[in-house]
């Protein structure tokens, strides 16, 4: 999936995560990883990106 989708994608996610869902995803885009953590801080919504193997893995949870 090229970056343009996957930004759009993560941006419903971190809706749904500040809705209270947990939400885990894999990427291999690092430029992703680095985007999505400071879009999660605005929103409260908790964030923890991790490198697996050759890909980054983003999970997204509700702040409460």
């Amino acid at each position: 999936m090229d970056l343009p989708t996957q930004m759009k994608h993560v941006n419903k996610s971190l809706k749904e995560a500040s809705q209270g869902s947990t939400i885990r995803l894999m990427t291999e885009h690092q430029m992703l990883a680095t985007y999505v953590l400071p879009k999660a801080l605005e929103i409260n919504v908790k964030c923890k990106v991790s490198p697996v193997q050759e890909n980054w893995k983003i999970e997204l949870f509700p702040e409460n």
